[in-house]
């Protein structure tokens, strides 16, 4: 597991001459959905509250295992952007959201929530869950919400999470769609032949799409 990238918003956090609500809903975020922190069913992998707490230390920060576990929270109560401004601008500190056991906030309906992976590592990522779901029928309904807490965690934050994972499955449709498009324009362009090359499908492709272009200028 890297600490890197969760050092450097402890530091951030110091620096702050606000309350740091940001950054740690930053901090939290970016442990929801770090795969190297987490198993493949979202909970924290063994030891990995330890690296952070030792990553922090490095920076002359001391950081508690509460610490941290609120900071989880508060990126699961909010996923969006606006979700978490609007809580920055109702508590001056990070201390006083906690105590106000992180109250609910709406956000637009097309907001998706913050995620700070590439595409490529939530193509991994959706990809791992997805086999995971079907090989361990034991425990699917704990796979389905296994990175909640079921004695403290409301339907209300269950509903905004499906969302949020509706949304990236939706992403994840459409490109499955274009990618299938895109194959089957390949495959017609070199009349089925299965042992051409992507290059060489591509270059067909091209050229039948210029000879169509010429024949709508005639």
């Amino acid at each position: 597991m890297k600490t890197a990238r969760y050092g450097k918003i402890d530091k951030d956090i110091i620096a702050h001459d606000g309350g740091g609500i940001w950054e740690r809903w930053k901090y939290g975020r970016l442990l929801l959905v770090d795969d190297t922190a987490t198993t493949p069913n979202g909970n924290l992998q063994h030891g990995v509250l330890a690296k952070l707490i030792t990553a922090a230390e490095r920076h002359g920060i001391k950081l508690s295992e509460r610490e941290i576990r609120y900071r989880v929270q508060c990126a699961r109560a909010y996923p969006t952007r606006s979700q978490i401004g609007n809580a920055v601008a109702d508590f001056k500190t990070w201390h006083d959201l906690i105590q106000s056991s992180f109250p609910e906030y709406s956000a637009p309906e097309d907001e998706r929530p913050y995620d700070p992976r590439s595409d490529a590592e939530l193509t991994r990522d959706h990809n791992r869950t997805g086999k995971n779901l079907f090989t361990d029928e034991g425990r699917r309904v704990e796979t389905l919400f296994d990175s909640f807490e079921p004695a403290t965690t409301t339907l209300a934050e269950l509903a905004r999470w499906t969302q949020g994972q509706e949304e990236i499955t939706a992403r994840f449709v459409a490109i499955g769609i274009e990618r299938r498009r895109y194959l089957e324009e390949l495959i017609k362009a070199v009349d089925g032949d299965m042992t051409a090359t992507w290059a060489v499908a591509e270059a067909a492709l091209s050229q039948g799409n210029d000879e169509d272009l010429g024949d709508e200028d005639e």
